[in-house]
């Protein structure tokens, strides 16, 4: 096994702490205080996740997929500028999954409906369990 550098940061604020285990393929924090020392790859080791939305009577909350954080798009998501835009949701309480669709006709639209998701001006919101 061997350590080389990574040129980045510790997700966890240990700072320039990051090598690749050349063996595992790894990207591990080496500080001895990191609380969760493989947070990197752990990360990058999971499909993409789409927007989590939770709908309320207040209104909602967005839990954004990491792409939208590089160079702080998330201030620039159009599912919140759309969601900011509505006079009421778009679905009833609860929590979705949410993913920009395009181009799905109406056959398409009624088997989603009958899964218990929905599609709203080109959004696919689909019911889910967790936060």
């Amino acid at each position: 096994m061997s350590l080389v550098n990574v040129n980045g940061h510790c997700l966890m604020g240990c700072g320039r702490t990051l090598h690749l285990n050349t063996g595992t393929g790894m990207i591990i924090c080496v500080s001895k205080k990191c609380p969760r020392p493989t947070a990197l790859s752990d990360l990058i080791a999971k499909d993409p996740e789409p927007h989590k939305v939770e709908v309320g009577w207040q209104g909602f909350a967005i839990k954004h997929p990491l792409h939208e954080r590089i160079d702080d798009r998330l201030f620039e998501c159009d599912l919140q500028k759309w969601l900011e835009d509505l006079e009421g949701p778009p679905v009833s309480d609860g929590f979705y999954s949410v993913v920009k669709v395009e181009g799905i006709g109406e056959h398409r639209r009624a088997a989603l409906r009958e899964q218990g998701s929905s599609v709203i001006d080109g959004w696919l919101f689909t019911a889910s369990e967790e936060p």
